[in-house]
């Protein structure tokens, strides 16, 4: 109710701060109650038989009752400012309500009894924990100089019904000045063991602060070392040995820390890097814990969250282990990607508070999280070089299966060609002298020729005054004849007429396979009429001599044959 009406969790985002603002409405709200029932229910030997506010109704007196509205008036001030963020500003009026209610409560009544005592020391306690150092001094000062006003003489107002113990309306109070003495130094006593509290408080404090930024600033470095191996490329395994290391050897109070990695099926957890010999024994005998057991690294691999647990406490998830007895708290923290858990770090300590400061747990949640996206780019990249690797099989295969296809294609090429000039029943060919005006349909196999077909390379030398220039000519790779062309010496060939060659040459192996292939269509639709005309002979007789007869036309007109002997049967055994 305090949160929602106060705005605590919005206003005030430091700890510290909400504690100290949760304090304030508190004080307030208890010391209101209070004095509301004191005054309307409760009497005392200033005002018996009647409570405050009978007394106030049946004398008009409306002193006692100015002490009361000053409180509430500084009382709501504090809350005021409280509900809008000035935490300042609310203490500083808390203070001043105490203030006034106690030295106003002290000046009607006096010191006469026990309770306004113990009011004013109250008033000491309580402004150090509002205010400080600061507030305790104020308070100290203001304490006693109530004391001096309870311990003095005022004049009695009028119509003022006095008690019976009341000597006479001038005196209200029977101490002397060594019991403003022994008041005072009792005040001041309290105000010095206060002090001292609070000083130890502060220094407790700064110790904290200055351990939680070591221990952020320790973090720090290791999550920058772990930065730094990652970009190594070092392996997983290497990772979390080197981290649990150093945990362990920059953090004294851990004396044993591991790493769990969840397997694929997100089943289980299974120990990974431990340290010292417990860590090689349970590494050996393939240390697990399912997720979701009632274990701490079961429950943290399942919830996402950290978890610290004591051991031999009733309500702890800790399981003993019998190779590490000396645990006496385990923590283990999640190694989160996102929303999801890859493992936990596993820290245990011999000492109780090991784990008990809450910024301890947020700066090792953080090296968790950064061992979780370290482990997870290893693996990432690992998967990357996998695809990389497996890429190149894949093209290296491709590639070596196109060289098959080529081999293939140019074993291929060549055997027809050699079937096609085969058939041609000569060899093909052409020779041209144009400075005799002689053209030679049949051209000799000269040597060079002979050596561009076989090696397949463009040759260039000189015979007799002459350039001699040969070009393969290839067809889908396949080398099917050469061009031989012979220049003077004198005459300049230049780069660009060897590659106008080479071009002329592609272009004729390419124009040269056409031909061929409409040459093999024209052999292939003659040869379909000519089965296409026997099928047709055959169909027209219905006896198997006649069948025979026919047959044998055909094929004599198809082949040329002389003779043609055709034999129906099974020859004898």
């Amino acid at each position: 109710m305090w949160n929602r009406l106060f705005k605590i969790d919005v206003n005030y985002n430091d700890d510290l701060q909400r504690q100290h603002a949760r304090l304030l409405i508190n004080f307030v709200t208890i010391v209101g109650f209070a004095t509301i029932l004191y005054a309307v229910f409760f009497t005392s030997t200033q005002y018996a038989p009647y409570t405050l506010i009978e007394y106030i109704f049946r004398t008009g007196n409306l002193g006692d009752i100015i002490p009361l509205v000053l409180f509430f008036l500084f009382g709501g001030l504090t809350l005021f400012f409280v509900r809008i963020g000035q935490l300042d500003r609310a203490s500083w009026m808390a203070f001043v309500a105490l203030c006034f209610t106690t030295i106003g409560n002290t000046y009607n009544s006096g010191l006469v009894n026990g309770f306004n005592t113990l009011l004013m020391v109250i008033t000491v306690f309580v402004a150090g924990l509002i205010l400080g150092r600061i507030g305790l001094f104020i308070s100290a000062i203001v304490t006693i100089i109530g004391i001096a006003v309870a311990l003095g003489i005022r004049p009695t107002l009028e119509g003022e019904v006095l008690p019976d113990y009341i000597v006479s309306g001038d005196a209200i109070a029977q101490y002397n000045v060594s019991d403003f003495l022994a008041l005072s130094l009792i005040t001041l006593g309290i105000t010095a063991i206060i002090n001292a509290f609070l000083r130890s408080a502060t220094t407790s404090r700064q110790m904290g602060a200055y351990e939680a930024v070591q221990a952020q600033a320790t973090v720090g470095g290791i999550v920058t070392d772990l930065t730094q191996r990652v970009a190594q490329r070092i392996s997983v395994q290497e990772l979390s040995e080197y981290t649990i290391n150093r945990v362990l050897a920059d953090f004294p109070k851990i004396y044993h820390a591991q790493i769990f990695l969840s397997d694929d099926a997100g089943a289980e957890a299974r120990l990974t890097a431990s340290t010292g010999e417990v860590g090689q024994k349970l590494i050996a005998r393939a240390h697990g814990l399912k997720v979701g057991s009632v274990s701490v690294i079961g429950q943290v691999t399942y919830l996402g969250k950290y978890i610290i647990a004591k051991a031999g406490s009733s309500d702890s998830v800790h399981q003993r282990n019998e190779l590490l007895p000396e645990t006496q708290v385990e923590a283990a923290f999640p190694l989160r990607i996102g929303n999801r858990v890859i493992g936990a770090l596993d820290l245990q300590s011999k000492e109780r508070d090991g784990f008990d400061r809450d910024d301890l747990a947020q700066a090792f949640q953080t090296l968790a999280d950064s061992i979780g996206l370290a482990i997870d780019n290893i693996r990432q990249f690992e998967r990357a070089e996998q695809r990389v690797l497996e890429n190149q099989r894949l093209v290296e295969e491709a590639r070596e299966a196109l060289r098959q296809v080529e081999r293939l294609n140019e074993r291929l090429t060549g055997r027809i060609w050699t079937d096609y000039i085969s058939g041609a029943g000569q060899d093909i060919g052409l020779g041209v002298d144009f400075e005799a005006n002689e053209t030679i349909s049949k051209a000799d196999l000269t040597n060079s020729i002979a050596e561009a077909i076989q090696s397949g390379q463009i040759g260039q030398t000189e015979i007799d005054n002459r350039q001699i220039i040969t070009i393969p000519l290839r067809v889908r790779g396949r080398v099917v004849g050469a061009m031989e062309f012979e220049l003077d010496k004198e005459d300049d060939f230049s780069p660009d007429d060897l590659d106008l060659l080479t071009e002329v040459s592609e272009r004729f192996g390419v124009a040269v396979e056409n031909v061929r292939l409409v040459n093999e269509s024209q052999r292939n639709a003659q040869r379909e009429a000519y089965v296409n005309q026997i099928v047709g002979r055959l169909q027209t007789v219905n006896n198997v001599e006649d069948m025979v007869t026919e047959a044998a036309k055909g094929l004599r007109d198809a082949l040329k044959a002389p003779k043609i002997a055709i034999k129906l049967g099974t020859p004898p055994r």
